[in-house]
């Protein structure tokens, strides 16, 4: 590369960390899908029960004539992402292969543009803004690496991309990467809003007599007053430390948010990130406009990691996963599915990570990790195996997934099983995959969408219905 690119390189815990959001992204968003099609054979069986009376039952007859609901009429947009060195395209190829999903990819630094267009041919590459309407982008898979921390410039941007996508009428799924820490205390002059003064007096209303401080954070927005990005951050942890004492006292253990001494964990800075931009970025988005009303924000997944590399000491990272939802998806019945259908499944994490033992799953977030600095290298290494093992993927697309030489990956999974450090063929018995409790994209093998209105887990049958 060019020595004007101001990029250095991925750490490990980088690369890892990317791979897992877009496994994630992709993930819900094909669990989105088998929700509708569920719903679809349900509708076409006749079995009422199964039915969920929030939505209008004409929309399945709209779909009758789809055996399935194709992927590309659910999501017509592509995935978007900066270009860097290409570790994002990499990972997306690696998951979906080269041809079921646009590639979008946009950065300031032409030369890494340029480096990009020739790894990857295929991609579709813009230089300038990754939020800039003039590229035309339709998409639904967002990745927004944001080199700082909370800023009013990194909300206003995933706003945006919102708006300029909403109106399509469908999902909408983001991984948003920021820094941990360094929030600026100067204050800036929040946009002024599109929404008219008597929708903003409501909200602001309701907003100052609640009593939660979640509620608190983001109402800049709402009157006009000055965005303090430092303030912003300091209400969210003041509801991460409240959301600790609350799980302390209901389950009777010590909160994952917080360490012994009291101050925010790892995973209590990194939420508290979390919490302070999807607040800020809601209330952003407040809108009178018909199309806008009653979407929904859904958290999935969130891991800290550290970005420490052989050419820097690094600075702390959170990466996080959002889905955006349309008010005739995302019913309580779809919530209430889709939390019981990931909550019991480790497939995010993909390993046994004896070296990464803080993970799990909370009542506000499907999953989360913790990959320190010094744990990055050897918690990518057990991911890599994992894949080489359990799925049966060879060198070649790991090194695509994480952007790494191929030579290396090879390398490592020589030590690993004792074997050549050519291309390697996975033992066959590893192949027969047991299925994971949704569908995820690991496997090349065809997916087809269920028949009926139950899923098969674990060898039981699980009802679409809340609260069985």
């Amino acid at each position: 590369m060019p020595q004007a690119s101001t990029y250095a390189s991925d750490s490990y815990g980088k690369k890892l960390t990317r791979w897992r959001m877009w496994l994630n992204l992709l993930a819900i968003s094909d669990h989105t899908l088998d929700w509708i099609n569920m719903q679809l054979n349900a509708y076409r069986a006749g079995h009422a029960e199964a039915l969920d009376p929030n939505v209008d039952h004409a929309l399945w007859a709209e779909c009758l004539p789809f055996e399935s609901v194709p992927r590309n009429k659910l999501y017509s947009g592509s995935a978007l992402a900066m270009a860097g060195h290409g570790g994002d395209i990499g990972a997306i190829r690696s998951l979906m292969g080269p041809n079921r999903l646009r590639i979008d990819a946009a950065d300031f630094d032409r030369d890494c543009v340029e480096f990009c267009q020739e790894l990857y041919p295929s991609a579709h590459l813009h230089h300038g803004d990754v939020s800039d309407p003039a590229h035309g982008i339709q998409a639904n898979f967002f990745h927004l690496d944001f080199c700082g921390g909370l800023s009013l410039e990194t909300i206003t941007t995933a706003a945006k991309l919102v708006t300029q996508n909403q109106a399509r009428g469908e999902p909408l799924f983001f991984g948003v990467t920021m820094l941990r820490g360094r929030e600026s205390k100067k204050p800036k002059k929040t946009p002024r809003p599109t929404v008219s003064r008597a929708v903003r007096r409501h909200q602001y209303r309701n907003a100052k007599k609640s009593n939660k401080t979640i509620d608190k954070i983001g109402i800049s927005f709402l009157n006009g007053d000055e965005f303090v990005a430092w303030n912003e951050v300091e209400k969210a942890c003041q509801f991460v430390r409240e959301a600790a004492a609350h799980e302390r006292a209901a389950n009777g253990t010590e909160s994952v948010l917080l360490n012994r001494n009291g101050t925010l964990s790892k995973h209590g800075t990194g939420w508290s990130r979390v919490r302070a931009f999807l607040s800020n970025l809601r209330m952003c988005l407040v809108s009178d406009k018909e199309y806008m009303r009653g979407w929904t924000f859904v958290g999935f997944f969130d891991q800290t990691y550290h970005s420490k590399n052989r050419h820097t000491n690094g600075t702390p990272f959170v990466t996080f996963t959002l889905g955006l939802f349309p008010p005739w998806i995302c019913t309580p019945w779809f919530q209430e599915w889709i939390h019981r259908s990931f909550r019991p499944n480790k497939a995010f994490f993909s390993s046994t990570d004896a070296c990464t033992p803080k993970e799990g799953f909370r009542d506000d977030i499907h999953g989360f990790s913790q990959v320190s600095a010094t744990d990055s290298l050897r918690a990518l290494q057990q991911q890599i195996f994992w894949l080489y093992s359990h799925h049966g993927w060879d060198s070649g697309r790991i090194a695509l997934a994480f952007d790494l030489p191929p030579a290396q990956v090879s390398a490592w999974l020589a030590h690993a099983t004792r074997g050549t450090y050519g291309e390697l063929t996975p033992p066959t018995f590893f192949k027969a995959l047991t299925q994971s409790v949704y569908r995820c994209p690991l496997s090349t093998a065809p997916s087809s969408a269920p028949t009926v209105a139950y899923l098969r887990r674990n060898g039981e049958t699980v009802s679409v219905l809340p609260g069985k």
